[in-house]
């Protein structure tokens, strides 16, 4: 019977944990109740505790994991026994040439290449930083996603591990909106009249005149106002 590594890869994606911290994962730390995974202490880079909230479906998959394992060992899984087990169904060891050889042939099967554009080794540890960037393109915030890395630093998740293109970019930009569509501040926009620049809004113009409002003192509109109101904006 082989084991089947799905599980594996989409824990490393929707996570974001290390390799090593996942693969010393055990039934134990999984707790289908409250869908979560705790990474111990003991097996973190650093060396914090942290739980992690999983989402139904790979919920679902850990518990078919944990039935495969039955069929496997011919016995219910025990709580000290390790969550993901090779294809042939051993502990994966510290090494990675293995795990190495089967992300290659995912990458070959999925069309993705070995080199980026940036000519970087597409590595499994890429999936921390894909798992990162994806939480950044969601609109999850950084003191968020520092957590659920375990960075101490939220510096380093924003600038190693969020890797944003220019459309990426684009959301930003066209959330905010376009000069002249809707009133800065909550007030109306000024309407250019005819005798001249005004100040204040629709309900209270004033007459602008070299500077000063018309009969009054120097105006107090601000650079922006004019720019508005001028109509050169």
């Amino acid at each position: 019977m082989r084991i089947p590594q799905t599980p594996l890869w989409l824990l490393l994606l929707e996570t974001g944990a290390r390799w090593g911290e996942l693969t010393a994962s055990t039934w134990n730390d999984f707790d289908a109740t409250n869908r979560t995974l705790t990474l111990r202490a003991e097996t973190t880079k650093s060396k914090k505790t942290r739980t992690i909230p999983l989402r139904d479906s790979a919920v679902d998959a850990l518990r078919l994991l944990q039935r495969v394992h039955a069929a496997h060992r011919g016995r219910l899984p025990r709580i000290s026994d390790p969550i993901f087990l090779t294809p042939s169904g051993v502990s994966w060891r510290r090494s990675r040439e293995n795990a190495a050889r089967a992300f290659h042939r995912l990458l070959k099967r999925a069309g993705i290449s070995r080199v980026n554009e940036s000519r970087e080794r597409v590595s499994i540890h890429s999936l921390r930083h894909t798992a990162a960037t994806r939480l950044a393109r969601a609109g999850v915030d950084l003191v968020r996603t520092q957590l659920i890395l375990g960075h101490s630093d939220p510096k380093l998740t924003a600038e190693v591990y969020t890797h944003l293109a220019t459309e990426d970019l684009r959301t930003a930009i066209e959330s905010v909106p376009e000069l002249g569509s809707q009133p800065l501040h909550g007030r109306k926009p000024p309407l250019p009249r005819e005798e001249g620049l005004y100040v204040g809004t629709q309900e209270s113009a004033q007459p602008l005149v070299n500077g000063e409002v018309a009969g009054g003192g120097p105006s107090r509109t601000r650079t922006w106002d004019l720019a508005i109101m001028s109509g050169s904006l």
